[in-house]
């Protein structure tokens, strides 16, 4: 039996994305842009996150560096 398009996507998405019940399992080790990466290595794109995070990203290094000079003063 052939998968719908609805279907498809929603395979995608259980694949692609971190779905709440496993952000409530697992640890994060490294976040990156718009991915988290969990301790197994595995990457998913975060979608879960704050409003900062989803406009701009994780560890971007321009804001690493503003929140350090600030942090200096």
């Amino acid at each position: 039996m052939e998968l719908t398009k609805l279907d498809q996507i929603r395979a995608a998405e259980s694949r692609l994305l971190l779905q709440p019940t496993i952000a409530a399992r697992c640890c994060s080790r490294a976040a990156k842009g718009v991915y988290i990466t969990d301790e197994n290595g595995t990457k998913y794109l975060d979608l879960l996150s704050g409003i900062g995070v989803n406009a701009l990203g994780c560890n971007h290094p321009v804001i690493v560096n503003a929140i350090a000079e600030q942090s200096k003063s």
